[in-house]
């Protein structure tokens, strides 16, 4: 649970980033070709995308993705909460993965995890899904979970398991 001190912590965190940021320039050697960039690597080419974290798991879970935090998921939740950005590539890199860290009630995890192809022309959201099988997948997009082109389907795609996911559209 966020309480008032370490959302002040956060809050003071972020804003001592941002500062070094800013008086850095965001000058910092670029990562190498299989790797997503983040907010201090991104170049002008990268398309800056929104994060959004899906919880399919029974357990609370605290993400980032290349450093940058995605907050708190309750258990059965996601796709209501939307955190900038996520620079990805313009155009994406064969064998591309994206560093995605969590931790849940009991222990942390820390995964590369593949990035599917992609349209960059038609990105807005870095949608991350925990799912029940301990998997993590991404998926660059411009729509989220809801949609009926999403390529999670199935019980695989169920925030609660034996509640399809019924698309909005």
């Amino acid at each position: 649970m966020l309480t008032l001190d370490r959302f002040a912590s956060l809050l003071a965190a972020s804003f001592i980033l941002l500062g070094g940021a800013v008086a850095t320039g965001c000058s910092r050697t670029p990562p190498n070709d299989s790797e997503l960039p983040t907010k201090a690597t991104a170049k002008l080419a990268d398309v800056p995308t929104e994060l959004v974290g899906y919880n399919h798991t029974g357990d609370e879970v605290e993400f980032s993705v290349n450093g940058l935090s995605g907050g708190i998921l309750q258990p059965g939740t996601g796709g209501g909460k939307f955190i900038c950005c996520v620079p990805i590539p313009a155009p994406l890199h064969a064998g591309m993965t994206a560093k995605v860290e969590w931790r849940n009630s009991t222990q942390s995890f820390v995964r590369d995890v593949p990035v599917p192809q992609y349209d960059p022309g038609s990105v807005a959201y870095f949608n991350v899904h925990f799912l029940r099988s301990g998997e993590v997948k991404v998926f660059p997009l411009r729509y989220g979970l809801y949609h009926s082109g999403y390529p999670l389907t199935g019980k695989e795609a169920e925030l609660v398991p034996g509640k399809p996911i019924v698309p909005l559209n």
